[in-house]
Formats: structure tokens, sequence, C-alpha cells
């Protein structure tokens, strides 16, 4: 959480709506340069074809060749967190942790 101040011609990142809250609010900075901005939204690089395409952006701009190849890491993420899962299911006695939670209630 952070307090956000526009100084020096920086504009907001982008406006957003809260979950639950009908209103919109600006959020993050982007300086006037346009080279330097950040935001508040969680996870915003998660997403892999924004990832992509920033990066491919900032190479451009800067003078770099195009990056030689493109990881999906959201894919491969929830590969291993359902392959977790199976593992967990498979492992633990979920009856047995729920009799134990609700005794302890």
């Amino acid at each position: 959480m952070g307090e956000k101040l526009y100084e020096n011609g920086a504009v907001a990142f982008a406006e957003i709506e809260r979950e639950g809250d009908a209103q919109r609010i600006m959020d993050g900075a982007i300086a006037n340069s346009g080279r330097v901005w950040g935001t508040y939204v969680h996870g915003l690089f998660d997403d892999d074809a924004f990832r992509h395409r920033f990066l491919a952006h900032a190479r451009r701009t800067s003078g770099l060749a195009p990056g030689r190849e493109q990881i999906c890491v959201s894919a491969e993420r929830q590969k291993r967190i359902d392959r977790w899962a199976d593992h967990l299911r498979r492992s633990l006695d979920m009856n047995l942790i729920r009799e134990l939670a609700i005794s302890r209630s």
C-alpha cells in the first residue's frame, strides 16, 4: 500500500475499479518520458501476453534485438500447482484433518 503524488508532469498509469467499489480511481504513475512507470496493481506481469508485449516494446525502444524465445510462465505455473494439489490429495487424510479442525474449534 502506498500513496501517490503526481509531480513534475507525471500522469496516472491506469484508471482502475476495485471489486465492490463503484468509484474508479487513478493508479500508479508514468513519468514525462514514458520510460518510467509504476503501479499498485499486483500480478501485472503474471499475464504472459502482457509481459511478452511489454518486454518486446522495451527491447525495441532500447535498440535491442527481439528476444529469442517467449516463455509462458502462467501455463507452467498452473501445471505445477495442479501437480502439487494432486500430490496433497493423495498424501493427506482430509477427513482426519476436518475432524481435528472441528474438534479444536
